[in-house]
């Protein structure tokens, strides 16, 4: 979508004030009257002076209605939009049954420079609706059978859990059956000063790490509304 943008009308050559007398004179009453000046006068007061002002009435009511077509519209290519990886890096040592904050230090795109990938927390700077998701993948290798596959994925807003997805499986074979691994999207609505972060949650009783592969880690947000 292209960007729609409207810069105001800037009115040249308008003369406020009578040009020099030729030196021609009018007989008006008693008094010997610069003819230029009389011209002028009248002329600006009956089309110069209405003219001016419907042109700027204009030009504010189509800065207006652009505004308003902006707005209806949403979301343009310059709005809050970005994603992130792990770049190649595993993050170990998560402990299980609780929520452990990942990180996604590797910045594919961030077009308003609102990622900060040292703390892997987004702020987009623009109010409005926002559609943010993360997908991650543990280490199949560390389960084994009987092992409980209780992954949670939890988008947090400011500090604070926001919303959160949840599979719940048991793990069949050692190292064997379909990834432990979690993803989910959310609808969110932001303020253009809030924070977002991703969290994962396991249950099976271990220590786990997330594969920091290309393809097996993302955290990505853009704005919709």
């Amino acid at each position: 979508m292209p960007t729609i943008s409207y810069t105001n009308v800037t009115i040249s050559g308008y003369n406020a004030n009578p040009p020099p007398d030729d030196g021609t004179q009018v007989d008006w009453t008693s008094a010997a009257v610069p003819g230029n000046e009389i011209k002028w006068q009248g002329i600006k007061e009956k089309l110069s002076d209405p003219l001016k002002t419907a042109l700027e009435a204009i030009d504010t009511n189509v800065d207006a209605a652009i505004t308003a077509i902006v707005n209806c519209l949403g979301a343009t290519r310059d709005s809050p939009s970005f994603s992130a990886d792990k770049g190649g890096v595993d993050q170990t040592g998560l402990p299980p049954g609780t929520w452990n904050k990942l990180t996604f230090e590797n910045q594919i795109f961030d077009n308003a420079d609102d990622y900060d990938d040292s703390t892997s927390i987004w702020t987009p700077g623009e109010a409005g609706k926002y559609l943010i998701g993360a997908y991650y993948e543990l280490d199949s290798s560390s389960f084994s059978g009987g092992d409980s596959a209780d992954f949670k994925l939890a988008l947090y807003k400011n500090g604070a859990r926001h919303k959160y997805i949840r599979n719940e499986d048991e793990w069949s074979i050692s190292g064997e059956g379909p990834y432990p691994s979690e993803s989910g999207a959310f609808l969110v609505e932001a303020s253009g000063s809030d924070t977002f972060e991703i969290y994962e949650f396991h249950g099976n009783g271990k220590n786990e790490q997330v594969k920091g592969q290309v393809g097996r880690t993302s955290f990505w947000g853009y704005r919709v509304l």
